[in-house]
């Protein structure tokens, strides 16, 4: 299936001490790189958040005013695409692969997305791919993009749940990210 992507690599890290998530190395990789590996299938790749080095063909744009959450930043790399299906990665799921997108592309044909699920069956969707023109006329629709939550964009959309609790894990902790690192360093996790 044809499809572009918005990686959202800009965050505050807020709980991580103001560090940039997207630079946090797991395995002698960064998560931004990590991010970027799971969706080089996309036919274009939009990256929001500060300009970074990437040895990837990668669109780098900046959502105004910078760090306004991920509904905001998904509404500014949205612009930059033209495919049908939108897969949306937030840059701090170091588990997600290749055969992660795969799946949730598979699973979001005939739907308007489908999303990553945990062991609890709840859904991650910073980890989705969705019909562009639904995620567009659900941005336009709000009074205001800034600090708006993502699952409250989502909500009431026809969309599968994949389940892959790796790939749910996201790193906002510290804690987080060192269970990340014993996955993927443990040679439990397949950096893609």
């Amino acid at each position: 299936m044809s499809f572009d992507a918005v990686v959202l690599a800009g965050g505050r890290g807020t709980r991580l001490g103001g560090v940039d998530k997207a630079g946090i190395e797991i395995g002698d990789v960064s998560l931004l790189a990590r991010a970027l590996a799971a969706v080089r299938a996309a036919d274009g790749i939009v990256a929001v958040g500060p300009r970074r080095r990437s040895d990837m063909r990668v669109r780098w744009v900046q959502e105004e005013p910078p760090g306004a959450g991920p509904v905001h930043a998904l509404g500014a790399g949205l612009e930059h695409t033209s495919a049908e299906v939108v897969v949306v990665l937030a840059v701090d799921h170091p588990l997600v692969t290749e055969a992660t997108i795969a799946s949730i592309l598979n699973a979001a044909r005939g739907r308007e997305g489908a999303v990553i699920c945990d062991a609890g069956g709840h859904i991650q969707p910073l980890v989705g791919a969705y019909r562009r023109a639904v995620l567009q006329e659900r941005i336009a629709a709000l009074d205001r993009t800034e600090d708006a939550a993502m699952r409250e964009l989502v909500i009431g959309l026809d969309l599968a749940s994949v389940f892959d609790a790796g790939a749910a894990m996201d790193c906002d902790t510290w804690a987080q990210v060192a269970a990340a690192r014993s996955v993927i360093e443990g040679g439990e996790g397949d950096a893609g």
